[in-house]
C-alpha cells in the first residue's frame, strides 16, 4: 500500500488529535501513557524498548499502549518509506510480551504482527478524509492512541506536537 501523505494531511491529523486530546480530560493513568509515548519518541527509542514500556500500559479493553503500538506498526508497515526493518524488529519484541496485556490487546498486537489491522486503521491510509474522524471515534481512547501511533511512524515531530 503506497500512500502519498501530504503535509496538509499531517496538519489535519495533528489538529484532530489535539482536539480529541482536549476531550480526554485529566486522568493519571492516561497521562502516564502519554508521558511514556512522548519520552520514547523524543529519544527515538528502539522497538524493543517501546514494546517493553507500552505493551499492556494504560486503561481500556485494549490498553492505550497497545493501541499506540498497533497504529505505529501499521504506519511502519504501510506508510513509512523506511519502516520494514523497524516493523519486523518491533514485532519480534512484542510477541514475547503479549501475556502482559489483556486478551483483546494481545489479539490486536498479534494480528498487527501478521499484518492484519482493524478496518478503521486500514482505512486511515493517506491520513485524510473521514477515515481520520472515524478512527478517532473508536473506543474511549483506542482511536486516539492508534491514530497517534500511525502519525508517529510517519512524522515523529508531528506526533510530538500533539503531546506537548
Amino acid at each position: 500500500m503506497d500512500q502519498a501523505i501530504t503535509s496538509a494531511a499531517v496538519a489535519q491529523v495533528v489538529a484532530a488529535l489535539r482536539a480529541r486530546r482536549e476531550t480526554l480530560g485529566a486522568d493519571r493513568v492516561l497521562d502516564e501513557v502519554i508521558r511514556r509515548v512522548g519520552s520514547l519518541l523524543r529519544r527515538r527509542a528502539s522497538g524493543p524498548e517501546m514494546a517493553r514500556l507500552l505493551v499492556g500500559c494504560g486503561p481500556g479493553l485494549t490498553p492505550a499502549g497497545d493501541d499506540f503500538l498497533m497504529g505505529f506498526m501499521f504506519g511502519l508497515e504501510y506508510l513509512s518509506d523506511r519502516g520494514g526493518r523497524r516493523y519486523r524488529a518491533l514485532c519480534r519484541a512484542v510477541r514475547p510480551l503479549l501475556e502482559r496485556t489483556s486478551s483483546a490487546g494481545a489479539r490486536f498486537l498479534a494480528d498487527a504482527c501478521e499484518g492484519r489491522y482493524p478496518e478503521e486503521v486500514r482505512n486511515v491510509g493517506a491520513l485524510a478524509g473521514t477515515a481520520v474522524s472515524t478512527l478517532l471515534a473508536v473506543g474511549a481512547t483506542s482511536g486516539f492512541f492508534a491514530l497517534l501511533g500511525v502519525l508517529a511512524a510517519v512524522d515523529r515531530g508531528a506526533a510530538l506536537e500533539v503531546l506537548e
